[in-house]
């Protein structure tokens, strides 16, 4: 219902479910793809996205080539490039061009960056508290979860379960294992 109801001019888009893809309006945002209620409905200029799950990029305006897959990814994300956002509420923030190649898998993986530059985070709530830290990789249940207070060039790579959990403002770590950096530590 209502799937593509605007799109008079583009072309090779495909939705599926309730006003999938219906901002989709004109040239220059075609070959989008909307499964799910709401999902892409506010597309007017992007292009090459993929939005699969309810209200799944539900807000991208004009970003292009990325994946959302889950409830609420990527969901108020309104320009971002290239980025792989899957789990429900991963990639939550309203991402923007700093943020372009994004890669947030997992539950409220990398939920809160909006300009963090070349992030990572892969498992559930990995990376979740950053929002504008740069070229930090997060691998592991809750790795880096406290990460978010320090701005700009940051480079942390955390990889285990809970790895670095502890860090608010470290600079420049590398943490492997399980529990390591912890809050306990």
């Amino acid at each position: 219902y209502q799937s593509l109801d605007a799109a008079v001019t583009s072309d090779y888009n495909t939705a599926v479910g309730t006003s999938a893809l219906s901002g989709v309006n004109g040239d220059g945002n075609g070959r989008n793809t909307a499964v799910g209620w709401n999902a892409g409905i506010a597309i007017t200029s992007g292009q090459y996205n993929a939005c699969i799950g309810s209200l799944s990029g539900d807000a991208l305006v004009g970003g292009s080539m990325n994946v959302f897959i889950g409830d609420n990814s990527g969901s108020v994300t309104t320009d971002v490039d290239k980025a792989v956002i899957i789990g429900q509420n991963a990639g939550a923030a309203n991402m923007d061009s700093d943020a372009d190649g994004t890669v947030a898998i997992g539950y409220l993986a990398g939920a809160a960056i909006i300009s963090g530059i070349g992030n990572v985070a892969i498992g559930f709530e990995a990376l979740d508290a950053e929002d504008d830290g740069d070229h930090n990789t997060a691998v592991g249940y809750q790795a880096l979860t406290s990460q978010t207070g320090t701005s700009g060039e940051v480079g942390n790579t955390a990889v285990g379960y809970q790895a670095g959990d502890a860090i608010t403002t470290g600079v420049g770590n590398t943490i492997m294992g399980w529990g390591v950096l912890t809050a306990d530590d």
